[in-house]
């Protein structure tokens, strides 16, 4: 039989078990922000609002934060949210050691009790959360309110010291909201973005719609997939618009004109879903033979000219040599063209040979 005081301290063993989080405490990661920042930046990355209210010194908030609030799964289940604390405590400051993702490591001082920057951090939005947050004028706690990215409350816990439970209400917002964007991955959709506008204000609808597919592959639902939808739909209008346009080129007779646009275009919109479409557009194009021999001797001129611009790289950098053998090539191969008329005034003893 146990002795009294052995059973009391079996007793709170037990029940420091009972209520300490699992593999010690973990800190949620806090944003620093009010609630008005915190729904702005919701709504860009599409990641759910989970708020913590907690009273300090009251056994019901005591436990909450034991249980729950540093719980380690519940560390990993905001990870991707927007975690706001409540909490009118005024803690000591402490000196912690993080790891960047980088893998280099810093020594920052912070609240003792939750990890923030500073006690004011979860000080300040205290008033704002009981004018935001109360019903009918009373705020109980601890509360644990969950909000979508768009800012409507998806639910509240009272009171609830049940781990899988306010698990579950996170759980449940996050599959109602979506995926939701990493802070690194919103950095590239912003960036991807302003480059996708850029190229569709001046035109360049292929430029654009590749930049669209690079905010696409980060997204999946909110503000930002949305905007990237429409402007690959305008992207591909643009296209459509543009190849329209060439063909009316090549019916009108303008058949150089029409074709170098529809080159352009390929290069232009290589790499995507239009590629081979647009390859074999083109090709029943170089075949017709309203166009054939326009296009033919349109494409000896360029490749002629290519050779002269090697040619006259050749003379510039004292390889008279080398440039005349070249020249003879372009020559023989492309006598009817522009560059071989220049290739013969440069090299006059080419026509003796």
């Amino acid at each position: 039989m146990l002795r009294p005081n052995l059973v009391l301290l079996a007793l709170g063993l037990l029940l420091a078990s009972a209520f300490a989080p699992l593999g010690g405490r973990a800190y949620p990661a806090i944003y620093p922000g009010d609630f008005d920042q915190a729904r702005a930046h919701a709504k860009e990355r599409n990641a759910v609002i989970v708020l913590g209210v907690i009273q300090e010194n009251e056994v019901t908030n005591d436990e909450f934060k034991d249980r729950v609030w540093q719980h380690a799964d519940f560390q990993n289940a905001t990870a991707d949210t927007i975690t706001l604390l409540v909490n009118d405590g005024k803690h000591r400051s402490t000196k912690i050691t993080e790891e960047l993702p980088n893998g280099e490591t810093i020594e920052r001082e912070v609240c003792s009790s939750f990890h923030t920057d500073s006690c004011g951090v979860h000080e300040r939005l205290w008033n704002l959360a009981y004018q935001e947050f109360n019903i009918d004028g009373d705020m109980r706690t601890p509360q644990l309110i969950v909000l979508l990215p768009d800012g409507k409350e998806h639910g509240r816990l009272i009171d609830e010291q049940n781990l899988a439970t306010n698990l579950k209400l996170i759980a449940k917002a996050k599959e109602a909201a979506g995926p939701s964007l990493s802070a690194k991955a919103l950095g590239i959709v912003k960036r991807e973005s302003d480059i996708a506008a850029q190229h569709a204000g001046a035109g360049r609808h292929g430029a654009a719609w590749h930049a669209w597919q690079r905010v696409l592959a980060e997204t999946r639902a909110g503000p930002f997939h949305s905007v990237a939808q429409a402007g690959v739909e305008a992207a591909l209008a643009g296209y459509r618009a543009a190849v329209e346009d060439a063909e009316a080129r090549l019916e009108a007779g303008e058949i150089v004109d029409g074709w170098s646009r529809l080159v352009e275009l390929g290069e232009e919109w290589a790499g995507s879903t239009l590629e081979k479409e647009h390859a074999k557009r083109l090709r029943q194009v170089e075949r017709d033979k309203r166009y054939k021999e326009v296009i033919e001797a349109h494409r000896r001129e360029l490749e002629a000219e290519q050779l002269w611009r090697e040619i006259e790289a050749l003379i510039n950098a004292d390889e008279e040599s080398k440039a005349e053998r070249l020249a003879a090539k372009l020559v023989r191969k492309y006598g009817e063209t522009k560059a071989a008329e220049r290739a013969r005034r440069e090299f006059p003893d080419l026509e003796t040979r």
